[in-house]
């Protein structure tokens, strides 16, 4: 049987006193404020309700049982009232914000991050969009036990919202502990992902951590934590499926100086929000320009010519040349491929039936070699078009989208 997750969120006196929403959620106070010259509707947190775990890092709340739209204000900015009365304003910089303010997030920019964050607008979630959140925090205890059996470790639950007052604008809401056998602790990061999304499973098997997560768990959890918790390693669990040999646990070692980097990127982010200068820089690199104009260039109107300037030609002769010369990369490492092939033809000849081998040494390396069998089902598309069509067209889905192509025009060039 897998072990059993334990729940050590902290009791918050006074709760019982707030008014609850239908779901039995709790309604945390609010007070108009103006902030960067608008009136903001923020979040009241009193002293009297934190939890203090020394050196100046606080539980705000249980995040589990305040009401949705309380939780998502939260980690926007919120106000700290101290038992005397005294106010202090702070922004929320959290976990999921650290890769848009590192600018390595595919998802989001400072420029589209400072909106929000200044945003008394709650964003509506279509169903399919609701559906993947909520099923991707259902199954994170089920990966979290996974991980426990697999590391033969303790996880604990921790629901608290972990605040910096130090710093004054980082916050952390961390999905699992890892308590480990000497007092220190580790934090343990779930993601889930589908079983048909190979790439990235690939990487996962491969130890390649996306450079978003690294910045939310590897480096912003334990720049919120380090002076009230002894946070050694970190640890991911990453599910994609309903067995355990689908799950990948990975393990990272803490990063000061990645850590310390990523609070100046923070700061710089912060000192837009404070002084209520929006960041410009929307599209900030090759990537997430092209992204940003494919988005913005979904429709097509038929039947319509455009005519390119001298710069947008020298564009067309550049992307040419890039192709021609990627083109001669594939080239160079099919080659290399194929040479590849012949070695791993006679390591699978030497295997032979056998699972794995013994292991060797290669220079400074202690290597050993496995060869198991694996199963991956998957859907016979034109088996399935041919033996019932009906059901075919009600479970194919089409999509569309634009092709860049570059040929020859007709007719003589003026």
């Amino acid at each position: 049987m897998l072990p059993q997750i334990k729940d050590v969120t902290p009791i918050y006196f006074g709760y019982d006193d707030y008014p609850k929403d239908e779901q039995g959620k709790i309604i945390l106070p609010r007070k108009k404020l103006v902030v960067n010259g608008k009136e903001r509707n923020v979040i009241v947190i009193h002293r009297k309700n934190t939890v203090n775990y020394g050196n100046n890092v606080i539980g705000l709340c249980d995040g589990t049982k305040i009401a949705p739209d309380d939780w998502v204000a939260l980690r926007k900015c919120f106000l700290l009232v101290d038992d005397d009365g005294e106010e202090h304003f702070h922004w929320s910089i959290g976990g999921s914000d650290s890769g848009v303010t590192a600018n390595v997030s595919k998802f989001s920019d400072c420029k589209k991050l400072y909106q929000i964050k200044n945003s008394d607008e709650i964003s509506d979630f279509d169903a399919d969009t609701q559906f993947r959140f909520d099923y991707g925090h259902i199954t994170e205890e089920l990966i979290a036990r996974a991980f426990s059996y697999i590391a033969k470790t303790t996880v604990v639950k921790d629901n608290t919202v972990f605040f910096n007052e130090e710093i004054g604008f980082v916050q952390a809401n961390v999905d699992f502990f890892v308590q480990k056998g000497d007092g220190s602790y580790g934090i343990l990061e779930i993601k889930t992902t589908s079983c048909d999304n190979y790439e990235v499973i690939r990487d996962y098997r491969n130890g390649i951590i996306p450079e978003s997560y690294v910045c939310q768990a590897v480096k912003h959890y334990p720049l919120v934590l380090e002076k009230a918790l002894n946070i050694t390693h970190i640890y991911f669990a990453i599910g994609y499926g309903n067995s355990l040999k689908n799950v990948i646990c990975l393990e990272c070692d803490r990063d000061t100086d990645g850590q310390n980097e990523l609070l100046e990127k923070e700061k710089v982010f912060y000192d837009y929000l404070a002084n209520g200068i929006e960041p410009q820089d929307e599209v900030s690199s090759p990537s997430k320009t092209l992204e940003a104009v494919i988005s913005d260039n979904r429709f097509v109107e038929k039947g319509k010519i455009t005519k390119f300037s001298k710069e947008e030609i020298n564009a067309v002769e550049a992307y040419k040349k890039l192709n021609a010369q990627i083109d001669e990369l594939k080239m160079a490492v099919k080659e290399l491929e194929s040479q590849r092939d012949v070695y791993k033809a006679q390591i699978i000849k030497a295997i032979g039936d056998a699972e794995i081998t013994e292991s060797f040494d290669v220079g400074n390396e202690h290597l050993m070699c496995s060869y198991k069998e694996q199963k991956r089902d998957s859907v016979d598309t034109e088996s399935l078009r041919l033996k019932y069509p009906e059901v075919y067209k009600d479970v194919v889905k089409t999509s569309k989208f634009r092709v860049l192509r570059i040929s020859k025009a007709k007719g003589a060039v003026k």
